[in-house]
């Protein structure tokens, strides 16, 4: 099946995307799959699902792997600061990993019921003789909270922004990328319907976005709460 959706989408290519895209592929190598897809390449998009798939869903069920948290905190400072994606998801991130397990650590597990007894406190009674493990979440804590700090003083308010990074400038660059689907379809022989599906707003990150947006029921976050984080954090 890939090998077949790799040739359909190699005969869609102009010979001068296909020369970009296959010079240095090996025949038997595959290449990535977004080489046969650009108009669906967005960069801020895959690294902001890429931090939820490796925190949330990899690295919360399996603490002990400082690995993908080093990874998921990575591809989250990845995000441009201004990107619309950046702020709702690195809180999200926050209120859903790291502050919950430092909070089950300090003040005892009853206060995170979203994390697995059985996995957490094993973990929390060695780490005062292993202060490895908590003193690498105590640096990552940290990590994101400066991160959660540098995108809150420059995220663009909803009513004055028009930036390239702002709801305008998303909106834009979908319009683009769905501009250049059609226009691939309409240089195409047959008379058969759009072949590749137009890009969409994804739900879920649109939720955050909403979730966080100023005004009645929206998220501030304010400089002292931050700071008041640190001190807790540092102990």
């Amino acid at each position: 099946v890939w090998r077949q959706m790799q040739q359909a989408c190699i005969s869609r290519m102009h010979d001068e995307e296909r020369a970009e895209y296959l010079v240095e592929l090996e025949p038997t190598i595959d290449g990535a799959l977004l080489l046969y897809f650009p108009q669906y390449h967005n960069p801020p998009l895959l690294c902001a699902h890429r931090s939820q798939l490796l925190l949330q869903q990899m690295w919360l069920p399996f603490p002990n792997r400082m690995d993908i948290l080093a990874h998921g905190l990575q591809a989250l400072a990845s995000l441009p600061t201004t990107n619309r994606y950046t702020l709702p998801v690195q809180l999200d991130l926050w209120q859903t990993t790291l502050r919950p397990v430092l909070q089950a650590y300090l003040f005892g597990l009853e206060h995170a019921p979203q994390l697995d007894v059985e996995v957490y406190q094993p973990l929390f009674d060695r780490a005062a003789e292993e202060e490895g493990w908590i003193s690498t979440i105590g640096k990552a804590a940290l990590t994101l909270l400066n991160l959660l700090e540098q995108s809150s003083s420059l995220q663009p308010s909803n009513d004055d922004s028009d930036d390239g990074d702002s709801n305008h400038g998303d909106n834009t660059a979908q319009s683009q990328m769905n501009q250049q689907l059609l226009a691939d379809d309409d240089n195409d022989d047959d008379d058969d319907e759009a072949c590749w599906p137009l890009v969409q707003q994804d739900p879920a990150l649109e939720y955050l976005v909403q979730k966080k947006a100023t005004g009645p029921g929206g998220i501030t976050i304010h400089p002292d709460s931050l700071d008041f984080h640190r001190i807790i954090v540092l102990g």
